[in-house]
């Protein structure tokens, strides 16, 4: 009777997880729309009917291999309600962040197991913008995997403008990024890089040569001299604003693409 009652109980384990995998991909691909099975499908995966949520997209190892093991029971002890589905190339979570502190917890969490890379989406309020959020998830793992880390890293997309807007209409983006840089693409790789790198660090050192090359080891007429080149190379003035917002926004466009 108790290996009978055990061999019952582990059926129903699977046939509910089976479910609530289900559940979690109709919500991920938008198979869910309407306000009451959003509910039910909360109610069913014991999840808040309102977020903030975050989804969890991380890389797997191989097919049917699970990037982040144990991870639902590992964030359940801390208080921290989530449901997950395994997809071919990803293992994907939408998280309840319940508190402000949740996201941190999460992070040491994720960094402790993934054995690659790990994207999370900006927090959303409505479980029918889960798809959406997904797509934002997918393109932090893919900027985390540019950082040529050696080890595993977690990437938090990031909710600033220019990002939303780098990330919108892809095609379309990708032609302005490519009518303001494409002369860029012209240079050696490393000259490339070099120019990009100092480019952000001057907009992080707000338009300051003398921050900038304190901020990467220079000397601040090297710092002059790669923006120069930046303009050369564009066409654009950094003394225009107009100029400076196109390459703003040409520049993050370059920093999220594939």
């Amino acid at each position: 009777m108790t290996s009978a009652y055990r061999a019952q109980l582990t059926i129903q384990v699977l046939d509910q997880e089976e479910e609530h995998s289900a559940l979690v991909e109709a919500l991920l691909f938008r198979r869910i729309t309407d306000e009451q099975n959003l509910w039910e499908a909360a109610d069913a995966l014991r999840m808040p009917i309102s977020g903030p949520y975050v989804v969890v997209a991380a890389q797997v190892p191989a097919i049917g291999k699970l990037a982040l093991p144990e991870i639902a029971n590992r964030l359940d002890v801390r208080d921290i309600r989530s449901a997950w589905r395994l997809l071919p190339d990803l293992q994907v979570g939408i998280v309840h962040v319940r508190r402000p502190e949740v996201l941190g917890m999460m992070i040491e969490v994720f960094e402790s197991l993934a054995s690659a890379n790990v994207g999370i989406s900006p927090q959303f309020l409505d479980l029918a913008a889960t798809s959406d959020a997904l797509r934002l998830a997918r393109l932090a793992v893919g900027h985390s995997g540019r950082r040529g880390a050696s080890r595993s890293t977690v990437a938090v997309f990031d909710e600033s403008p220019l990002a939303y807007a780098a990330v919108s209409a892809p095609e379309v983006m990708a032609r302005i990024g490519k009518s303001v840089l494409g002369s860029l693409d012209e240079l050696p790789g490393e000259e490339r890089r070099i120019l990009v790198d100092t480019f952000e660090a001057w907009l992080d050192a707000g338009g300051s040569a003398n921050e900038t090359a304190a901020k990467i080891f220079c000397h601040p007429n090297t710092v002059r001299h790669r923006l120069h080149r930046i303009e050369e190379r564009t066409g654009r003035s950094l003394s225009r604003p107009r100029d400076i917002a196109e390459l703003c926004l040409a520049f993050e466009i370059d920093r999220r693409s594939p």
